[in-house]
């Protein structure tokens, strides 16, 4: 109980060295696949927005990302920042909805244009699903995690106004479904499966305000 009591007392510190508070929304689509770990295994870490095919030959599901998100930049730690928030996944494939919770690092370099990129970690929750297949029976993970990252260029607009294009990707740490198959001989078998997704996102943010 005595450990909690310290949380305000660590927020303030970390607020009080905050040079910018920025919030900002961010809307974009993208493409998905599922890394296999069993006779299907493949592992992809880069994936394009627009592909059409998977490694495996199989349609990409194509998602929808809506988001809200906060960034600090300590006034010791220029040009790093550090960053959260709530960011919704739409997905064609079984209709998945995933909210994920983000909490990462980056660096921002120029001025009035600029470029950025960073890396995190996301605790990803199972909305929602429809799953309509009749040959085999799937079980998706209500709780993963899972790691992204990102690229992408800025402009400000002016001292209060940022506009960004990014190009991010984020990779299943935990595994995201375990699907139950029968072989061609009628022995049962299991598939794990790792999604890796990858989207544009427009994101535009606000500085809150500047410290001295």
């Amino acid at each position: 109980m005595r450990s909690f009591l310290f949380i305000p007392f660590i927020l303030i510190s970390i607020f009080s060295f905050c040079q910018k508070h920025e919030v900002s929304i961010a809307s974009g689509f993208g493409t998905s696949t599922d890394n296999y770990d069993g006779i299907y295994g493949n592992y992809i870490l880069l994936i394009t927005p627009f592909s059409i095919e998977s490694y495996i030959d199989e349609p990409h599901s194509m998602s929808l990302v809506l988001g809200c998100k906060y960034r600090y930049t300590p006034t010791i730690g220029k040009p790093l920042q550090f960053s959260s928030g709530l960011v919704y996944h739409a997905k064609t494939y079984d209709k998945l909805r995933h909210l994920f919770i983000p909490v990462g690092i980056s660096g921002d370099f120029g001025d009035k244009f600029h470029v950025n990129f960073g890396a995190g970690l996301s605790a990803k929750f199972l909305l929602s699903q429809t799953s309509d297949t009749d040959w085999y029976s799937i079980e998706y993970s209500k709780v993963q995690l899972a790691m992204y990252y990102h690229t992408g260029i800025g402009w400000r607009i002016n001292d209060r106004i940022d506009l960004r294009l990014n190009y991010v990707v984020n990779q299943d740490i935990t595994r995201s479904a375990v699907i139950d198959l029968t072989s061609a001989g009628g022995s049962p078998f299991q598939e794990y499966t790792r999604e890796t997704e990858g989207s544009v996102q427009l994101e535009l943010a606000y500085t809150l305000n500047r410290t001295k």
